[in-house]
């Protein structure tokens, strides 16, 4: 009986340090790629031609990495050990974003349109993953949204795609981190 209590109690602090830390990154990525978006569309409805889309996501990108880098080192400090749920999240992230880069590359000036249709596919398949890490069926139906919003794509006309990916990272990246944030600070005044 003392040894199910004390699992039960671990798997109830992965948890919390999962709610905590991730929910940081999903509200930051999030904020992050729907402002981009809706500068690029702003950028393109309003014909301010200043700046091209591949600048722009490349320099979201550097940004983004460099506060990621900080935030995992400042979770590193109070953090004192990785649990696999952890890892697995962390390269599956890790693995969205050198995607990203590389679509971004592969794609030129002129077709950089279609990475907003590749961005969110990538982004609705890496939440489908963390969902599975998470196991809260809330998260299952974030990731059935973001797939609907990603179908969306088929039927809208190109200059709206910043649009729509904006939508597809404030359902699927702003509201979970909103969630996990509130968990981990309800744990932390329980």
């Amino acid at each position: 009986m003392e040894q199910m209590q004390s699992i039960q109690d671990m798997l109830k602090q992965t948890a919390a340090v999962m709610e905590r830390r991730w929910g940081k990154h999903y509200l930051f990525w999030a904020y992050l790629a729907c402002l981009t978006s809706l500068t690029h569309f702003l950028l393109t409805y309003f014909k301010i031609q200043t700046i091209q889309g591949a600048t722009l996501w490349y320099g979201a990108l550097a940004i983004g990495a460099v506060v990621s880098l900080v935030l995992n080192y400042r979770d590193k400090q109070t953090i004192e050990k990785n649990s696999f749920s952890d890892i697995l999240l962390l390269k599956t992230w890790f693995g969205f974003c050198l995607s990203l880069i590389l679509a971004v590359y592969l794609l030129n000036s002129l077709t950089i349109w279609f990475i907003y249709p590749i961005a969110t596919l990538l982004f609705t398949f890496t939440l489908y993953i963390s969902s599975i890490a998470y196991r809260q069926y809330w998260f299952y139906a974030v990731v059935c949204i973001s797939f609907i919003i990603t179908l969306s794509y088929r039927g809208a006309e190109i200059h709206y795609y910043p649009l729509i990916m904006a939508v597809a990272m404030a359902v699927g990246g702003i509201i979970p981190g909103h969630i996990l944030n509130c968990k981990a600070k309800r744990q932390n005044f329980m």
